[in-house]
C-alpha cells in the first residue's frame, strides 16, 4: 500500500473512531475522486452498516457462499425483499422466515461489514461527507468500530481501539488444556466478552468459534438446548458450555486436531464458576452446578 494511501485510510479511521467516542449517529458517504464509493452508518457510536462499491459480494451471496442459504432460498428472499420495499432489510427477512437465527445473522453481518470497510480503506483519494441523524434502530446489530477495522490498519495504528480493560486473563486457566488454541467468552448474541489465544490476525476465527458454540448449544431460547457439547472437524475441535442457568453467557474453546473434548469439558466444568464470577459478579447466584 502506498504511504499516501495509508495516510488517507488512517485519517478516515480517525474520523470513525472520533464518531464512536462521541457516540454519534449518522451517515458517512465515502468518495473517491469526487464519486461516491461507499457508506458507513453509525448508531450511538456503533457501526450499523457499511457498503463499498469495491466489495466482491453482497450479504445474501456471502450467506450463500458460506452455506447458510441455498441459491433457491436466496432468490426467493430477494423477490420478497423487492416486494417489501426499500425500508426492509435482507437479514430481517431471513430471520422472520426462519432461515437464520439472530446470533448467526449478527456474526455473519460483522464479517460482511469488516470486508466492506476494508475495501473502502484500500481505495485511493478518500474523502467523505457526514450527515447527522438516526438511520438505524436495531442495537443488537451494531458493532464497535474496532471490530470492523481490517488487520493491516490495526497493525499500522496499534493504539486504535485498545480496550480499557483486559479480560483475557480470566481465561488463562484454560490454556493448560491439551490441544489448546484459544478460548473466548461470549453472550447469547455471539458478542465477545473476553478472548485469549487468538492473535490479531484471528479475530474472524474467534467470531466463527463463537458462532459454532451457539450452534452446539442451541441458543438461549431454543428447544432441546444443551448445557455443553463439542463439535469435531478435520482441522480441530470446538468445545462449548453455558456459564449460567439462564443461558446468557457461554465459554468456548478452540482445540487442535489432537484435542480431547472429554478432558476439555471436564476442565470447563471446574473453572466455569470462577470465570462467570470474574466476568459478571452479579451472576454468582445463577451458576450451573
Amino acid at each position: 500500500m502506498p504511504v499516501t494511501q495509508a495516510h488517507e485510510a488512517i485519517a478516515l479511521v480517525s474520523f470513525l473512531v472520533e464518531t464512536a467516542e462521541r457516540r454519534g449517529s449518522g451517515w458517512l458517504e465515502v468518495r473517491q475522486g469526487g464519486a461516491p464509493v461507499g457508506t458507513v452508518v453509525f448508531r450511538d457510536g456503533q457501526v450499523a452498516w457499511a457498503s463499498s462499491a469495491g466489495q466482491k459480494e453482497h450479504l445474501g451471496h456471502f450467506l450463500e457462499r458460506i452455506g447458510y442459504l441455498s441459491p433457491e432460498q436466496l432468490q426467493e428472499t430477494h423477490a420478497r425483499l423487492r416486494a417489501a420495499g426499500p425500508d426492509r432489510k435482507l437479514g430481517r427477512l431471513l430471520e422472520e422466515a426462519g432461515l437464520i437465527s439472530r446470533p448467526v445473522l449478527r456474526i455473519c453481518l460483522l464479517l460482511h461489514l469488516r470486508a466492506a470497510v476494508s475495501s473502502l480503506l484500500l481505495s485511493e483519494s478518500l474523502a467523505g461527507d457526514w450527515e447527522e441523524g438516526l438511520f438505524c434502530s436495531e442495537d443488537e446489530l451494531t458493532f464497535p468500530v474496532v471490530d470492523v477495522l481490517p488487520e493491516w490498519l490495526l497493525d499500522r495504528a496499534p493504539g486504535i481501539g485498545t480496550p480499557p480493560e483486559d479480560l483475557a486473563s480470566t481465561l488463562l486457566p484454560l490454556a493448560e488444556i491439551p490441544g489448546y488454541r484459544g478460548a473466548l467468552a461470549a453472550d447469547w448474541m455471539g458478542r465477545l466478552v473476553a478472548c485469549h489465544g487468538f492473535g490479531n490476525g484471528e479475530r474472524g476465527c474467534a467470531g466463527q468459534v463463537a458462532a459454532a458454540a451457539l450452534a452446539i448449544l442451541g441458543g438461549p431460547c431454543a428447544l432441546g438446548r444443551s448445557r455443553q457439547g463439542f463439535l469435531e472437524a478435520d482441522e480441530g475441535v470446538v468445545v462449548a458450555r453455558w456459564l449460567d442457568r439462564d443461558r446468557r453467557l457461554l465459554i468456548a474453546l478452540r482445540l487442535g486436531a489432537d484435542g480431547r473434548p472429554g478432558t476439555a469439558l471436564h476442565r470447563l466444568g471446574l473453572v466455569s464458576p470462577d470465570i462467570l464470577r470474574s466476568l459478571d459478579p452479579q451472576n454468582e447466584g445463577a451458576l450451573i452446578p
